[in-house]
């Protein structure tokens, strides 16, 4: 009998903790989980604009979208070589960017896509363009890791930015306005511009353990509203493996809020974040997608 009542407490205790545990990480948390689901095709990068809409992009040029919030993907058409970059600017209007150059648009929710010029080079993985960040549909800026270039013309022409001396290899890049904008490299150090790229100003981050490897896709991403405010989604790793956190800035990088996001990844092979930065993606391929809105003004 006794036996049974130290079980049942024991039973009571761990539930409680467990229950404790659970709520503590959803109360604290600034987002919401909006959407989990999967993907039956294969994709390198995917991004959701909100919740119902998203567009999948990945090898052999292949591309899907959907605006059920997943339930179903369609097949865009598209002729190009296999996609790792995806910028969404609204409902309408994305770019995608991979292998041997490519640049293509989408002016209607992803149904149909226009090659633009080429930029970036071959199969190379450390030449192909994989990042992109676009105002609207002439304005925008294009990278691989070791190339960066901007376009006025909606990518009919392709202008080359010189990257600030001393840095490493590009893991994201954000541009507010037509001559200012910022670039993350992998040793977590920030590069801002506000003259088109003719001059840099070098912001270190102090972050522990982070991941500083270069993926295929984005694995990183950063948006800015002006030079002062601006958000970074990134992994870290960890005795378990590793966590994704979002840091906040509200001084231009010399400062950073740092909170952990409700996801638990062995490893997530992109992350796509709005430019509004209240929608964000986090897609693996075995693990599914994982779409969350924010909750605050931040």
């Amino acid at each position: 009998m006794r036996k049974n009542i130290l079980l049942k407490v024991i039973i009571l205790s761990v539930f409680s903790v467990l229950l404790f545990s659970a709520c503590s990480k959803s109360s604290s948390s600034k987002w919401d989980l909006v959407l989990e689901g999967e993907i039956k095709h294969g994709a390198a990068m995917l991004g959701f604009i909100n919740k119902d809409s998203g567009i999948a992009i990945g090898e052999f040029g292949k591309i899907y979208f959907t605006n059920d919030g997943g339930q179903t993907w369609e097949k865009a058409t598209n002729k190009s070589f296999d996609l790792f970059g995806i910028e969404i600017v609204d409902e309408n209007i994305a770019f995608n960017s991979g292998s041997r150059g490519h640049v293509g648009v989408t002016e209607d929710g992803g149904k149909t896509w226009t090659r633009l010029t080429d930029y970036g080079e071959s199969f190379e993985f450390q030449y192909h363009c994989r990042y992109l960040s676009f105002l609207s549909r002439d304005t925008g800026w294009i990278a691989s890791t070791e190339k960066l270039a901007s376009t006025f013309n909606g990518g009919q022409s392709w202008n080359e930015i010189a990257l600030p001396e001393g840095i490493k290899r590009i893991k994201a890049i954000d541009m507010w306005s037509k001559t200012e904008g910022c670039i993350l490299d992998n040793d977590y150090t920030l590069f801002f511009t506000n003259d088109s790229g003719k001059t840099w100003q070098k912001q270190n981050i102090e972050i522990e353990n982070p991941n500083k490897k270069i993926s295929m896709s984005q694995d990183t991403a950063m948006r800015f509203s002006n030079k002062d405010n601006g958000k970074i989604i990134a992994q870290i790793s960890t005795p378990e493996g590793s966590e994704v956190i979002e840091l906040i800035t509200n001084d231009g990088g010399k400062t950073w809020m740092q909170e952990k996001l409700p996801v638990t990844p062995v490893d997530i092979s992109n992350i796509y974040l709005t430019r509004n930065g209240k929608t964000l993606t986090a897609f693996n391929f075995a693990d599914g997608i994982l779409v969350f809105e924010r909750k605050d003004n931040q």
